[in-house]
């Protein structure tokens, strides 16, 4: 990947902190509009929410619990 970037996400909801490395042309079309899942499909769910919503994947599972 060129020009990549890696930034530090903190969780809003717990202590939880994570470096995600993206390039920054895939996070410039997310800004412009793409949908996250198709600019940076090669990040995980859980990384990709904790760019979108700054909830990490145990509070995100907390919040919303598998439907049963």
């Amino acid at each position: 990947m060129d020009n990549t970037i890696t930034k530090t996400y903190n969780c809003n909801h717990c202590d939880h902190a994570e470096d995600i490395t993206f390039g920054f042309d895939d996070y410039a079309k997310w800004k412009d509009g793409e949908v996250i899942q198709h600019a940076m499909d090669y990040l995980t769910p859980d990384e990709r929410e904790m760019m979108i919503s700054g909830t990490c994947g145990k509070c995100f599972d907390r919040f919303f619990p598998p439907y049963d």
